[in-house]
């Protein structure tokens, strides 16, 4: 019999934290995460990282429906490549109809991470090419992941250079920033254009319309997938379920993550042979995760009892209108509750995040001057109003 030491040594793990929060979630409700360490509830725009879809213990968690499918599934790591179980089954009709409503798409294949759903999209366009092309056009400031594929296909010298610096990169992989960087490198050697359309980590960095229109044509002119990274763009957090539906272009792979819970690509049929032909190449161990899976079935069954992408359309033009009052906060931008702002400088810009932590608002930092507000899709008016009574205070008694 093995027995656990009395004394060990306990492993370190990474710390990059920038909020230093110990949440109790037992504690927290709706935008308000709890902290154990200040003992203090904070009105929560950090959001995960974007990914937390409905807040805290929304109240479609607490149905004994939600309840019984977690306790079914949660004692076994299903390995989906192999046994497609009755959660997985469930998630998939869901999604489908929320997802894929305009039916675009024919296949989905899941991940555990959107890095490695980037990697999913960029291998099924080159396998659509039958291994002929293999270069992938990817744009400046663009950010797809820290592992394999999504790690090649970042811009190397964009919003994550301190990530990537000293790992290998494709070279020859064009770095695209204008229409005419897409008429020089879009050519038959190339498999894919890779598009973030909203550039997040660069600071919610919006692509020009123009940019999306050559990509299109460029990429039919060369029979080739136009693949869209919705990760932190997609999933009702502009208000509807990919910000691709704001466009006139509509991609032919979509990569998609964060509030889905689950990671993963949708491919339509003019791109798909690879799910026929070859799906080892895609398919690993667990094919995202059961829990992920339940989860996201439920966000979607509570975006529709509450009609939640209305209410994110509506609140977010309202939170953007609110911030636009204040002078020290520049460049207001923002589509449902993508939102981000500006400050003069990196340094003003951390010390107003940190003075707002103390206020009890959590901010994300990102890029050079740049403060991402990231709500979940259950914020409130209530919430907002919150949110902007904080600022204001901060306004006032900084004098700004």
């Amino acid at each position: 019999m093995v027995e656990l030491a009395e004394t060990h040594l306990k492993l370190k793990t990474i710390d990059r934290s920038f909020h230093k929060i110990k949440p109790d979630f037992s504690r927290s409700s709706g935008c308000l995460l709890f902290d154990t360490n200040t003992q203090m509830h904070y009105m929560d725009l950090f959001g995960m990282y974007s990914s937390l879809a409905l807040g805290y213990n929304h109240p479609i968690y607490n149905s004994e429906h939600f309840k019984k499918a977690v306790m079914d599934a949660v004692t076994v790591k299903i390995t989906h490549n192999e046994m497609k179980s009755m959660p997985y089954d469930l998630f998939l009709d869901a999604f489908s109809q929320f997802a894929n409503a305009d039916q675009l798409f024919s296949h989905i294949q899941l991940t555990c991470t959107g890095s490695l759903a980037v990697e999913v999209a960029i291998k099924t366009a080159i396998f659509a090419s039958n291994f002929t092309k293999r270069k992938i056009i990817r744009l400046k400031n663009s950010f797809h992941g820290i592992t394999a594929y999504g790690n090649f296909a970042s811009d190397p010298n964009g919003p994550a250079m301190d990530r990537l610096t000293g790992y290998p990169f494709f070279e020859d992989w064009p770095v695209v920033n204008t229409v005419n960087d897409l008429y020089q490198y879009v050519d038959d050697s190339v498999a894919a254009v890779l598009i973030e359309p909203i550039r997040c980590t660069a600071g919610d960095q919006y692509v020009d319309n123009e940019l999306f229109e050559v990509s299109r044509l460029l990429t039919k002119k060369f029979n080739i997938p136009l693949i869209f990274d919705e990760i932190q763009t997609g999933f009702g957090v502009t208000g509807k379920p990919w910000y691709f539906n704001h466009l006139a272009v509509q991609p032919d792979i979509v990569v998609f993550g964060k509030k889905a819970q689950t990671s993963g690509v949708m491919v339509n049929s003019q791109f798909s042979d690879i799910f026929e032909k070859a799906p080892t190449k895609l398919s690993v161990t667990f094919d995202g995760d059961v829990i992920d899976l339940i989860r996201c079935r439920f966000i979607i069954e509570a975006m529709m009892q509450f009609r939640l992408l209305d209410s994110v359309s509506i609140n977010g033009k309202r939170l953007c209108d609110q911030l636009k009052t204040f002078k020290f906060i520049k460049n207001v931008r923002g589509v449902g509750y993508l939102i981000a702002f500006d400050l003069e400088s990196r340094e003003k810009r951390d010390q107003f995040v940190r003075l707002m932590k103390k206020s009890g608002l959590l901010l994300n930092p990102t890029a050079e001057k740049t403060v991402r507000m990231r709500p979940p899709l259950s914020m409130t008016h209530d919430d907002i109003n919150a949110v902007i009574q904080i600022i204001r205070t901060y306004s006032k008694v900084h004098n700004t």
